[in-house]
């Protein structure tokens, strides 16, 4: 039944925007139920929520700066600084 499905939606998408959106649905279901329960249990949360505040806000800071400065470049200067 699977094998159809992919024969049609190569008709409109390359393989590789197939491979990314079958990627995208597993990373979702992969950390979902961990995200549920860390921001869902209240004593979990009280119990690192400095973390929970902080590091969703440091990975979109750092994935919005490596995407708008080229990550190849950003890690150049990076490991340039560390010299």
């Amino acid at each position: 039944m699977i094998i159809p499905v992919f024969v049609v939606a190569q008709a409109r998408w390359s393989a590789e925007d197939i491979y990314l959106f079958v990627a995208a649905f597993g990373a979702m279901g992969h950390h979902l139920p961990g995200m549920i329960r860390a921001y869902g249990d209240r004593a979990l949360f009280q119990r690192f929520r400095w973390r929970f505040i902080f590091a969703p806000i440091f990975l979109v800071v750092v994935c919005t700066t490596s995407f708008l400065w080229d990550l190849k470049t950003t890690m150049r200067k990076w490991a340039h600084s560390l010299r």
